[in-house]
């Protein structure tokens, strides 16, 4: 069920009315119940692969919980976790791995036997919610208390609002919001609630939608995009990837205040990010923390060189891409943002030992307009042009985009030759996106400098016509999320 739907629409009105009518200590019922219905649209036979993985882990986590034996409980936890991967890996990366080994298998020929694929339909959410259940399993393995009923750790998992494509929360973190009975939500929440849902149905229909317009045909025909359009075409795949999941993102933080449960935020203006490190730390939070918390530590407190860090980092980052999709393109752009994520540690090693011996310099650099402006320009630059590998069906169109971009001198070519026949309508679509990202940090300041303190009626007048605005640039043709197919 898309967020941007008619049924969505009705789903959410039939859900929330219910969940006024009925008294409080029933509500989380009612929104576990709604949440069956919301993956039912979908599947209802994938619901029992998530009956039998709540089910595991809540009985695993008790047994955690009161052993005494340290060895059982780790046990219990890794075993718990490997279950999960398991159920993750066959649905998720069974038929990549199948159609990787199979040429290898030919070579000796033993090839025979295997299938050309198979046929294995990806359950939605799935790549979400195991890593919601791994921290889970983990944090209770180092002290948390585990969830006092199968219910209520069936909610913290299939709360619909996260379901599909996170935030990825923590099971303390939600389950403190509906360990009592739930109240409704106060005047000021389900105002930002509105607020929220708005902003998410602009900046999925109208700039991420619009956004693919320009970028689909780059990934659909790379051998016959120009070296203009691919540059395009690279600049509106950013813009959309970011504005479609912060999109769905506000989307569902807006839905879960109306149920007066917030779930986290999940962007801080990445655009902004002057380093490849502070790039992470604002965008998609919520994943970069469950990295940072479930991967890098664990495996960080095994390095005791800069050698080892580098090599933890690709490590990491590379099951990060793996994550994303079965695909060698993902784990290329793991294994590159891996890469960078090391590089730029080594570098701020050296510019903290040249600061060390030159202070003047250091001071200087660290207050220069130039150099920051150049750090930022680099840094999104590259985010960019992985993403581009991101978005690449296969690796062969992922090189031939990446040898169309390298080629500058051609660049100019047909800039100058766009502007002189007047043929830039895709640059100025491709300008305008990246002013609206570049300025994010801007227009929320000039957004809640002007519209926050309008009349009621101002501002009810003003969200109507921006959502007649989105059903009509739609024109009901709403393309799924980016995140669904994670």
């Amino acid at each position: 069920m898309n967020f941007v739907s008619c049924d969505f629409i009705a789903f959410l009105v039939t859900t929330w009315v219910a969940y006024a009518l009925v008294p409080a200590r029933f509500r989380a019922y009612i929104l576990l119940a709604a949440s069956y219905l919301f993956y039912a649209y979908w599947s209802i036979p994938f619901i029992a692969v998530i009956l039998f993985t709540t089910s595991v882990d809540y009985a695993a986590s008790k047994f955690v919980a009161n052993s005494t034996s340290k060895a059982h409980r780790k046990f219990a936890m890794f075993a718990a976790i490997a279950l999960n991967l398991a159920i993750l890996g066959t649905f998720k990366y069974s038929t990549f791995l199948l159609t990787s080994v199979k040429p290898l298998f030919e070579k000796i020929g033993l090839h025979q036997n295997l299938p050309d694929g198979l046929n294995i339909i990806l359950p939605l959410g799935i790549s979400f919610y195991t890593f919601e259940a791994i921290s889970y399993l983990v944090d209770v393995y180092r002290g948390s208390p585990p969830a006092p009923s199968w219910i209520k750790y069936n909610f913290f998992i299939m709360y619909f609002p996260h379901l599909l494509s996170g935030p990825i929360v923590r099971f303390k973190e939600l389950y403190r919001q509906y360990e009592a009975p739930l109240q409704m939500a106060s005047k000021e929440r389900f105002a930002k609630a509105f607020e929220l849902i708005l902003l998410g149905y602009i900046f999925k229909v109208i700039i991420a939608d619009g956004a693919a317009r320009i970028c689909d045909p780059m990934f659909i025909n790379p051998g016959g995009t120009s070296v203009l359009d691919t540059y395009c075409g690279a600049l509106a795949f950013g813009s959309r990837v970011y504005f479609d999941l912060m999109g769905y993102t506000h989307i569902a933080r807006g839905v879960s205040l109306l149920f007066n449960i917030e779930l986290p935020l999940n962007f801080n203006h990445p655009i902004a990010a002057g380093n490849i490190r502070e790039f992470w730390s604002r965008w998609h939070i919520s994943l970069s923390r469950w990295i940072r918390d479930y991967l890098f530590v664990p495996l960080g407190s095994l390095t005791s060189t800069p050698m080892q860090l580098a090599f933890v980092l690709i490590i990491v980052m590379t099951l990060a891409g793996l994550w994303h999709g079965a695909g060698w393109t993902f784990m290329l752009w793991g294994f590159f943002h891996g890469c960078l994520l090391a590089f730029y540690h080594a570098y701020r090693r050296l510019y903290l030992d040249v600061g060390h011996k030159f202070p003047a310099v250091k001071r200087y650099l660290d207050h220069s307009k130039l150099y920051n402006l150049f750090s930022l320009v680099l840094t999104q630059s590259i985010v960019i042009f992985s993403l581009v590998i991101f978005g690449s069906p296969n690796l062969k169109t992922a090189f031939i985009l990446i040898k169309h971009l390298a080629r500058v001198d051609k660049l100019f070519e047909q800039l100058e030759f766009a502007f002189t026949t007047n043929q830039c309508s895709a640059l100025a679509s491709v300008f305008a996106l990246a002013l609206i990202g570049y300025s994010s940090p801007q227009l929320v300041r000039i957004y809640n400098a002007c519209f926050t303190p309008l009349p009621v009626f101002v501002k009810a007048q003003t969200a109507t016509c921006a959502a007649l605005l989105c059903w009509i640039l739609s024109s009901g043709d709403f393309k799924p999320f980016v995140y669904f197919q994670f």
